[in-house]
């Protein structure tokens, strides 16, 4: 709604790339052709395009102030999506010690497949 987006590009180097509304193969291919995923929202209760960044074997950064977080089953990392520098530095050092190559996509569907989930629910009612 604002011009942020354009701005970003405007300045972005060469190998950053600020991508609009894909289908979802083509999200995909990107993915798979990605070493270091960023998703700094503000507002965000569940990413499922974190989750798909790990399946992809990208490693992960995310916004601190969101319930992100806890989707990175360590495999990335939070940062205070605000402090630009922390964040460059950040992709810097993953990308200089290769981080996405020890990503264990198994971890993330371990957690996050029917079973576990379904597992989870059923405590949870249990519980109540």
């Amino acid at each position: 709604m604002d011009a942020t987006v354009e701005r970003l590009r405007s300045i972005a180097p060469p190998n950053v790339r600020i991508l609009d509304y894909k289908s979802r193969m083509d999200m995909i291919l990107e993915l798979l052709s990605t070493s270091v995923y960023l998703q700094l929202s503000y507002y965000e209760s569940f990413g499922v395009s974190v989750i798909e960044s790990f399946q992809c074997g990208c490693y992960t950064i995310v916004s601190d102030k969101t319930a992100l977080p806890e989707v990175t089953c360590g495999l990335g990392e939070s940062v205070n999506s605000s402090d630009i520098a922390l964040v460059a530095a950040k992709v810097s050092q993953a990308v200089q010690s290769k981080s996405y190559e020890r990503i264990d996509a198994t971890v993330v569907r371990d957690r996050y497949s029917v079973a576990c989930r379904r597992a989870s629910l059923i405590q949870f009612v249990e519980e109540l």
